[in-house]
């Protein structure tokens, strides 16, 4: 369920005693905003220290600082903690991507020498990240570092994008974890910025790697590599080495993810560590020069870029609302049966979220439309008529975020037989609009801005099959054809070239093609005034490729690919009331089950006219 904290927990022990808090922590609208401050009790006998567990994962966050014993665990993409730590009483462990935002300032370390470094006492890590990047560190009074909130009683906590972080001492680390750094460009080349990563001791077999990206670095150029990877390495320091008293952590240092590459085809580069301080440097031929044509220990990582993912992901999430536009004939007019007059105008309203969770897609997709229409008789049984509408949508996806809009003209014709035979056909037309921000890890964004065209096509055969009491069975089948057009367009990054140029990203949009089958079932009864049902349907995706391809100058060309070919369950309720001769209102309420892309909810609720 979803959990709030906001405020600052404390633990005083006294005579003996100690306090112990846990906090559990699940979904990205669960969070914890304070700090944790062990205040080592009172009188004579002061007690034992306190302790605070906090559990977190799911895309929850904590932001806060501690100064105690605690137990910290992350689990999950998007589950953050932005703070720092300045007793080594910390427990703390990542996994599945979490990562941990070091805050502490480098102005912080110089206010207080008692505080001088963020402090792990163990650090454990599976596929986990410390971003020592500084993007997301907080100011604090100095007067709260010491525990407990400030005089005024409120949290100490602000955020700054422009800070430098300071440095992190882990007492005992395990695991595997990749941190952070940022980079800026200078006259004499690359400078990496942040504070140290110490490790003082290492269970064996353990790794770490520490990471900047290849904004404005040429890759092809070794003196640039060599010495970023150098820097990168300067950082680490693992005190264990020291007179070789233990050899159990591997360092590698890298040059990663560029906008369709994800290391900058370089290999990673092993860390020596001085016998004397423990200080990483670049090992001597650890670094292979790139040339992904002729050397295979080129390594390219991951196949899709956090850039590359949140604009699939954008371009994704408006297919699903132009999809959503293909409705059938009760959500909307209602149940035409009810209505009297050859011509009739109607209005309505729907909305829903999709979310969907596979095939390296996270996303969830809210909506908002609005739709008019007219219709005549034009023959005996036959309505013709045509409809407006406007949709406008969001989609969230990690660290990203994208505001759609869609307009269609449909025009729809619809038969009703004495027999209970029915028809519905529409076709309709849209114009697409997108525009998206997406970051990565390292706090680069990419912002992208294109406009399409899409059309589709539709057709329901049904028989309502009357029994007493007005009470139906009303049978279905329905098939609709869809093409979304493909679109080039470039989208504009803060990636630097080596000459200080920013980067674009070139993006093709296959054309998306939808062929979806349905087969359903409704159930209502009809009464004087009104009528309500309740439907279920199977519905099953024919083609649904959604396929892209990106180019960046200096980079390799990268691709993604979706396919919605799946199948999936519908159950639908709703209904109609006759207000008076000339007018009714309907509303239904729809989600589905089982498929790749799930439909939360969507409602439709509308009024028409009859003369």
């Amino acid at each position: 369920n979803r959990a709030v904290v906001i405020g600052d927990v404390v633990t005083n022990g006294g005579m003996g005693t100690k306090g112990r808090i846990s906090l559990g922590m699940k979904g990205e609208n669960s969070y914890w905003e304070g700090n944790y401050a062990d205040t080592r009790g009172y009188g004579v006998t002061q007690g034992q220290l306190g302790a605070v567990n906090l559990f977190m994962e799911d895309g929850a966050h904590w932001k806060g600082f501690g100064n105690g014993s605690m137990n910290v665990k992350l689990d999950g993409a998007k589950t953050n903690w932005y703070g720092f730590s300045i007793s080594d009483g910390l427990q703390l462990s990542l996994k599945n991507g979490a990562t941990w935002y070091n805050a502490i300032t480098a102005e912080q370390v110089d206010q207080s020498s008692n505080h001088t470094d963020a402090k792990i006492g163990w650090l454990t890590s599976d596929n986990g990240f410390i971003d020592m990047t500084g993007s997301r560190v907080f100011t604090a009074k100095s007067s709260s570092l010491n525990g407990g909130t400030t005089a005024d009683g409120s949290s100490s906590i602000t955020e700054s994008e422009n800070g430098i972080t300071g440095n992190v001492v882990v007492n005992n680390y395990s695991g595997n974890a990749t941190v952070i750094y940022k980079h800026t460009k200078t006259n004499d080349g690359i400078d990496v910025i942040g504070g140290n990563f110490t490790i003082k001791n290492a269970a064996e077999g353990s790794k770490v790697t520490l990471s900047t990206d290849n904004n404005g670095i040429d890759t092809s150029n070794p003196d640039d590599v060599q010495g970023t990877l150098n820097q990168l390495a300067n950082k680490l320091y693992y005190l264990g080495a020291i007179d070789g008293a233990e050899s159990n952590l591997d360092g590698y240092v890298q040059i990663a993810e560029g906008l369709t590459s994800s290391s900058a085809a370089l290999k990673l580069g092993d860390v020596e560590f001085s016998g004397e301080d423990g200080k990483g440097s670049l090992a001597a031929g650890s670094v292979v020069t790139p040339d992904s044509k002729k050397n295979p220990a080129v390594i390219y990582g991951d196949k899709e870029t956090a850039m590359m993912k949140g604009a699939k992901t954008a371009m994704v999430s408006n297919a699903l609302v132009w999809r959503a536009e293909n409705n059938d004939l009760m959500k909307r007019m209602g149940d035409l049966r009810l209505s009297e007059g050859e011509s009739g105008i109607w209005a309505k309203y729907y909305g829903g979220k999709y979310s969907m969770d596979g095939q390296n897609t996270n996303m969830s997709v809210r909506y908002n439309a609005y739709q008019v229409g007219y219709d005549k008789e034009v023959a005996d049984g036959w309505k013709a008529g045509v409809a407006l509408s406007y949709d406008d949508g969001s989609s969230s996806y990690g660290t990203g975020h994208a505001d759609l809009k869609n307009t269609s003209l449909g025009l729809y014709g619809t038969w009703t037989g004495e027999d209970g035979q029915y028809v519905d056909l529409i076709a309709k037309y849209s114009r697409l609009e997108n525009e998206y921000d997406v970051r990565n890890l390292y706090g680069h964004k990419l912002s992208g801005d294109y406009k399409t065209w899409g059309a589709s096509l539709s057709a329901e055969y049904g028989k309502r099959f009357e029994g007493k009491n007005g009470m139906y069975v009303d049978p279905s089948v329905e098939l609709t054809l869809g093409r979304v057009a493909g679109k080039d367009y470039k989208a504009a990054s803060d990636y630097l070239d080596a000459f200080g140029k920013a980067k674009d990203l070139y993006v093709h949009q296959d054309a998306f093609t939808s062929l979806i089958g349905r087969v359903g079932v409704r159930l209502g009864q009809k009464l004087d005034n009104a009528s309500y049902f309740v439907k279920l349907a199977a519905a099953h995706e024919f083609n649904g490729d959604f396929d892209s391809s990106y180019h960046v100058e200096g980079e390799p060309d990268g691709s993604t690919s979706i396919s919605f070919s799946d199948t999936w369950f519908e159950a639908q309720l709703g209904g109609s009331v006759k207000l008076n001769d000339n007018s009714m209102v309907y509303a239904s309420f729809e989600r589905s089950f089982g498929g790749d892309v799930e439909q939360k909810w969507r409602v439709d609720a509308g009024l028409r006219w009859s003369f």
